[in-house]
């Protein structure tokens, strides 16, 4: 039973599309890493499944790989994991926002307060520089 269990983890590991795109371009770990902009320990742990990059990673997975589906081949890959039951699988929760801040290119802050999802306020503070 163990043996088993242990047979289907190495088949789910080796299906992560981060390890199926690295092998298709025939590269190590090492090189991978260089490629996406992560360390070889973060991309370890992602074809692992030990850790879910984050959204701002992710993102730069998905234009190294070419891969606009990339997320969501991700998603199926982690509910797949053996020994979870699919009530067992929760999906990730949605991030709630509650202001966006955009900088622009010359340092000034244009803040938007949202209240359901819709800008209900904005500010603008320039860098403290100019202030003076």
């Amino acid at each position: 039973m163990a043996h088993e269990f242990m047979t289907q983890l190495k088949t789910w590991k080796d299906q992560n599309p981060l390890v199926v795109w690295r092998k298709q371009q025939g590269l190590t770990r090492k090189d991978a890493s260089i490629m996406v902009g992560a360390s070889l320990n973060s991309l370890a742990n992602w074809e692992t499944g030990v850790m879910i990059p984050s959204h701002e990673k992710m993102e730069k997975l998905r234009a190294a790989l070419r891969d606009p589906q990339l997320a969501e081949k991700w998603e199926s890959w982690l509910a797949s994991q053996p020994g979870q039951s699919p009530q067992e699988t929760k999906p990730l929760p949605l991030l709630r926002v509650n202001a966006l801040d955009l900088v622009d290119d010359k340092g000034n802050v244009v803040r938007l307060t949202l209240k359901e999802g819709k800008p209900v306020w904005v500010t603008i503070e320039t860098p403290k520089e100019k202030r003076r």
